[in-house]
């Protein structure tokens, strides 16, 4: 209620992650890797591992209304 411009959520593809964002519902939400030793703008979320659940995950926000990247 109080950010009065784009909030851009970068977060782990997570279930935990997915329902902070579906709670919170940001402008935009960006997907990034796991764990901290993975680099982002080296490797880039590995979106072929688990194609499924990252594609219900980004259902989920579209219908939410937040936009992904």
């Amino acid at each position: 209620a109080s950010v009065r411009t784009v909030l851009n959520l970068e977060c782990a593809a997570t279930d935990e992650m997915l329902a902070l964002t579906l709670r919170l519902r940001p402008h935009q939400v960006t997907l990034v890797p796991e764990r901290r030793e993975e680099v982002t703008t080296e490797g880039g979320l590995d979106v072929g591992r688990e194609p499924a659940r990252l594609a219900g995950m980004l259902a989920d926000l579209k219908r939410a209304g937040v936009r992904t990247s």
